[in-house]
């Protein structure tokens, strides 16, 4: 099953395969994938999450300290809003 993100007039479809999460963008016909930890920034940002949250699930389930999982969910995002994949 495909997931539309929650705008519904987005151009984006995703979908989780084996933990991994799969975007495709349909307006240009890009694809890209997350690894595991970036499929829970993107499942959670996509639930409604806000990033303390999204960092706080992060650092408690891998046991890393949150200062360095908030920089790496920045990077993630700058990364994501240059591939117009968030705002």
């Amino acid at each position: 099953m495909l997931r539309k993100s929650a705008d519904p007039e987005s151009r984006l479809v995703w979908r989780v395969v084996d933990g991994e999460a799969l975007i495709v963008d349909l307006a240009s016909g890009r694809f890209f994938s997350l690894d595991r930890v970036g499929t829970e920034v993107w499942t959670g940002l996509k639930n409604g999450l806000d990033l303390a949250q999204i960092v706080d699930a992060i650092a408690t389930t891998y046991g890393v300290d949150e200062q360095t999982v908030r920089r790496d969910v920045n990077d993630l995002l700058e990364e994501l809003s240059r591939e117009g994949l968030v705002d």
